[in-house]
């Protein structure tokens, strides 16, 4: 029944003929009729695509001809001061041969001294690229881009450093193609003003198969030769500051830009670095039609999610509070066969944040409730190199190679209490306890990653060979002190004070080679092989520190020489097939994997198996729209933490064991996107994926022990299913006062839980719908409103459902020459089990006041957290889980601050 969706969906979207459509010329005459010349006029063009100009001027006429293409409609306004006269409209497709149309000035209420153009250029689509012009959005004088990205319907700067656009997280963002600061989001946007862009492109409207989007910023021709700068100040209550400096050189070939900052006012300004999510290692050598990838794709698991997740940033609001120290340094050039990339980024976070919270966690036939009440003391240091180089001997051969070095550091000290309690099936208690708990964990992560490549091209088009090599090595080291102290009625039950020390090394090295010819016009053949070799390497040694402070090393809390060797060939060949409009890939490979978890002398598993790879990929392309479909089949790895058969006794109410059993599982995904996009009503966008896999779930295999907690393991079992859905709308038109943007997020997912060998199936469900408008009250006074609500239910487990409601109000105007105000509002609302609760509106006010010829100085005052709100809440929700959790956040504060922008660009 599922599968028939997505086949009625993709016959829904499948247009059933293309018109092709052909570019048409229209002449606009502006007569003055003589009369006394006074004051210059404007005359817009308004569109919904790029209009071309020709000038031909006289003594008494100016004759501007348009080129533009049918079926679109076009508004040729003349103005003044807001009052407005002649209005023409046309479309191109009506008109006769060789037309003119005459707009006389009326001389006794306008006169005509000079004409300006104001080409006003609107959202269009060019393949598979949104385009967004916006050079006609305003914002205040030397802002930077993340200020006018904030303006725009749909898109959002966090004050976590996260960049969203049009309900998709914002994977990286380039600068004419080319990145900056390894196309960090946050880092890129600080470092650009708002006034040196032209247009901002989405490169890839369905986010790669559900990954993060990315963005594409474009110069304008003025400002791509010059320097520029920053240097700022601010001085708050309650010893709030932020100050840092910035300066950027940029020109032709070269970009030199670098940062430094310090703050303790929660301000982000790089976004957080997932490279262990995003290192793979085909990333070299994708060869794709659209925004495809049927190949097997190998991505190394991040060791740090357990430290992600404590370190976890709202997307909405950031909280506890935190002194954050980030600097930035990156250099590009490119000389005539030779270009170079290179950056460092670095970034200190210390972080307080008091944490209060009610989980209720479902264990089949059993529930779990937990309140607790935890203080964290967090330290986190990350710091990221890249160096790229790529040399062109000839027209022929291209050869490359990067080097990325990271390391992440971080140490934390956990303290609190912890009540917990567990019923059964009618509700009665079996089990309540009080435990206090103190945790010192100190995590560290190094990672090194070298790749070459080298591309050969031939004189047949389409034909060329590739080869790739590279290792990636990964070291993360993990040391915990935690003491947890579990009583029942006052009477002391149990007295856990461990030390464990965990140090895991990763080993990877891999190589591609690849071919593609064309065998006619419209087919084109590839076929690749891609082995990788891959071996993780654990020692685990826990001990228990005794009343008498000796240690005694524990068995159960260890492990030594934990290996897990998976070994991976793959060939493949792909068929790419393009006939106009329609757009064809086919694939077929073969997976041969070596799968090997061992410790010491024991074997605990071993698998030598082939695995058929097919892949699917269709898109038909009509009027700037798509529709295509995708099926992929890929190989996932179970988590290492997973797999480790050492007991994790940090959480004493719930103790878990690895599972060594643990396989690689498949994964078969089903996707349908549908890209539509309207001239003058807006770009709409539907994905629907279906996922069928077998991954690990969760085995309480003794629920009751002596009266104890749950204990708990993994294993796989049964067909998991998931389904995720987004409909998007948006419209960005700067001519309209209005433009909305709407937001749609589906998630179905069933998968199963193993209680005492009961299997019970859990479904879980959440839409998350989003809507917000960007209001024009004038050039200059923009009011930006955005509602989100995100509903989850869980089937069977956690009970009825829950909502959270985000809003979020951002209004910027300026007063008058050189004065500016800036007003932004979040508020949270939660409805739990019909239970409705909310924080009161956390609202900021800053005044930009400007000095000197080019406002080359700013003094700024402003107040944030004007209403004191001291605790943030959070509702989290999952198949098995359901957390509501406050926490603490900055105090009201006043602050006044002074800023410096030189800049000189080249005429």
């Amino acid at each position: 029944m599922k599968f028939l969706l997505f086949v009625i969906l993709f016959l829904f979207f499948t247009p059933a003929k293309l018109f092709p459509q052909a570019n048409k010329i229209i002449s606009i005459k502006i007569t003055n009729n003589g009369a006394a010349e006074k004051e210059p006029f404007d005359l817009y063009i308004y569109a919904d695509s790029t209009l071309k100009f020709k000038f031909l001027n006289s003594n008494t006429d100016t004759i501007f001809k348009i080129s533009g293409k049918p079926g679109i409609v076009y508004h040729a306004v003349i103005s003044r001061l807001g009052e407005t006269v002649p209005i023409y409209n046309w479309k191109f497709d009506t008109l006769k041969v060789n037309f003119t149309k005459q707009l006389p000035l009326d001389p006794v209420a306008l006169h005509l001294k000079t004409v300006v153009i104001n080409g006003q250029r609107q959202t269009y689509k060019r393949g598979d690229t949104l385009v967004i012009p916006v050079e006609d959005i305003r914002t205040r004088p030397h802002s930077s881009a993340t200020e006018l990205i904030d303006k725009i319907p749909g898109f959002s700067a966090g004050t976590n450093g996260n960049i969203t656009a049009l309900g998709k997280k914002v994977q990286k963002i380039r600068l004419d193609g080319a990145e900056i600061f390894g196309g960090n989001p946050r880092a890129t946007l600080e470092n650009i003003k708002a006034d040196m862009l032209k247009d901002v492109e989405i490169i890839n409207m369905d986010g790669d198969s559900g990954g993060g989007i990315e963005l594409n910023l474009r110069l304008k021709k003025d400002r791509k030769e010059g320097w520029y700068g920053e240097v700022y100040g601010q001085q708050g209550t309650s010893e709030r500051n932020n100050a840092g400096v910035k300066l950027n050189k940029i020109k032709p070939g070269t970009n030199f830009s670098s940062f430094f900052n310090y703050n303790n006012q929660n301000q982000q300004v790089l976004s957080p670095n997932d490279y262990l999510k995003m290192i793979s290692s085909g990333n070299e050598i994708r060869n794709t039609l659209g925004t495809q990838k049927l190949y097997y794709d190998f991505k190394l698991e991040d060791p740090f999610d357990n430290i992600n997740r404590v370190l976890e940033k709202l997307s909405f609001l950031e909280k506890g509070e935190h002194k954050t120290l980030s600097a930035g340094l990156n250099f590009s050039k490119t000389y005539k066969k030779i270009s170079w990339n290179s950056y460092l980024l670095g970034n200190y976070d210390k972080a307080n944040i008091d944490d209060i919270s009610n989980t209720t966690r479902s264990l089949g036939e059993f529930r779990a409730e937990d309140f607790k009440r935890y203080t964290n003391r967090n330290k986190a240091f990350d710091a990221t190199q890249e160096t790229s180089l790529k040399w062109t001997p000839n027209d022929k051969n291209t050869i490359s190679a990067k080097l990325i070095l990271e390391r992440k550091y971080l140490k934390s000290a956990q303290s609190g209490q912890l009540n917990s309690s567990l019923y059964n099936q009618s509700d009665s208690l079996i089990n309540k306890a009080l435990i206090f708990t103190n945790q010192l964990p100190v995590n560290s992560n190094n990672l090194l990653l070298l790749t070459g490549n080298w591309e050969h091209r031939y004189q047949k088009p389409a034909q060329k060979t590739t080869a790739s090599a590279g290792m990636l090595l990964n070291k993360t080291i993990a040391d915990n002190n935690y003491q947890n102290q579990l009583t029942t009625n006052a009477d002391l039950l149990n007295n856990a004070d461990n030390q464990v020390h965990q140090s895991n090394s990763n080993y990877n090295y891999f190589g591609t080679v690849q071919h593609s010819t064309s065998l006619s016009r419209k087919l084109l053949f590839d076929i690749r092989t891609n082995a990788m070799l891959s071996r993780s390497l654990t020692d685990r040694v826990g001990v228990n520190i005794l009343e008498d402070k000796k240690v005694q090393p524990s068995l159960s809390l260890s492990t030594k020489n934990f290996i897990v060797q998976n070994n991976r060939i793959t060939l493949q060949s792909f068929l790419f097939y393009k006939s106009g409009p329609l757009s064809i890939v086919a694939g077929a490979g073969a997976l041969s994997s070596h799968w090997k978890v061992a410790a010491n002398d024991s074997l605990f598993n071993q698998i030598n198996k082939t695995t058929f790879l097919p892949g699917f990929y269709a898109n038909y392309v009509f009027n700037k729209s798509k529709v295509s479909f995708r099926y992929t089949k890929e190989q996932f790895t179970p988590a290492l933490n997973n797999l480790l058969p050492a007991v994790d006794s940090s959480m004493i109410q719930q103790v878990s064991i690895g599972n060594s059993m643990l396989s690689p599982y498949l994964s078969n995904k089903y996707e349908i996107n549908s890209d539509v996009f309207i001239q003058g009503l807006g770009s709409v966008n539907l994905q629907v994926n279906y996922a069928l896999t077998n991954l690990p779930i969760t085995d309480n295999f003794n629920i009751i022990n002596g009266g104890s907690f749950p204990e708990r393991s993994f294993t796989q079992f049964g067909k998991a299913k998931e389904i995720t859905g987004t409909l998007s709308y948006f419209r960005f038109n700067t001519s309209k006062s209005i433009n909305p943007y709407v937001f749609l997020f589906y998630l179905w997912r069933k998968q199963y839980q193993l209680n005492q060998q009961v299997v019970t199936p859990l479904e879980f469900s959440a839409i998350s719908p989003q809507a917000g408008l960007k209001i024009n009250f004038s050039k200059e006074h923009n009011l930006n409103l955005s509602i989100q609500a995100i509903i989850n239910n869980a089937h069977g487990t956690t009970g009825s459902s829950t909502v959270r409601y985000n809003m979020e109000l951002k209004d910027d105007n300026k007063l008058m020459e050189g004065l500016y105000y800036k007003v932004s509002t979040k508020w949270i609302l939660i409805n739990t089990d019909h239970t409705l609760s909310s924080i009161n509106p956390i609202i900021n006010f800053n005044i930009y006041k400007y000095f000197s010829k080019l406002k080359s100085w700013q003094v700024n005052i402003g107040a944030s957290n004007l209403l004191n709100v001291n605790m943030i809440k959070l509702l989290n929700a999952g198949i098995t889980e359901r957390t509501t959790a406050s926490y603490n956040y900055l105090s009201r504060y006043v602050n006044i601050g002074v800023t410096f922008y030189p800049e000189r660009w080249k005429k």
